[in-house]
């Protein structure tokens, strides 16, 4: 019987396995660096969500302390306007209270002129005078 042999050349058979083995080997390593880029990715948004909620917190507690600001000015130009109502109520008061101590200087000073020209007239002295003022139903003891 004879014997057949097959020969065959693999070379180029192994040459592109070789080759398939590498880039399968590169698909994997830019595989690994995607996975890392999108892990630091991951790591990135959440540090930038923190910060955000920081920064939002942050930001609210800004508008609640302007917020009592406002009202703590509104309170004080309130305050002001009653001090300065009260201040013109005052000087009001003070110039009714000028006016009735004018009008009584102008009292005074007439009773004074008209008891120097009683005791000026003749005959009129202070017993005249006592007797007229006892007589009138008002008695004045010095």
């Amino acid at each position: 019987m004879g014997c057949l042999t097959v020969a065959r050349d693999v070379t180029i058979i192994v040459r592109r396995e070789a080759e398939a083995a590498a880039n399968l080997n590169m698909i994997r390593e830019v595989g690994a660096e995607i996975n890392n880029a999108a892990q630091e990715l991951v790591n990135a948004t959440g540090d930038l969500s923190s910060r955000i909620q920081t920064i939002s917190d942050g930001a609210h507690t800004q508008q609640e302390l302007s917020n009592e600001a406002a009202t703590a000015m509104e309170e004080m130009n309130d305050s002001v306007l009653e001090v300065a109502r009260n201040a013109s109520d005052v000087a009001e008061l003070a110039e009714q209270a000028r006016g009735q101590a004018e009008d009584g200087a102008e009292v005074v000073e007439k009773s004074i002129n008209a008891i120097s020209t009683v005791n000026s007239k003749p005959g009129n002295s202070r017993k005249t005078w006592d007797s007229s003022v006892t007589h009138r139903g008002h008695r004045f003891d010095h």
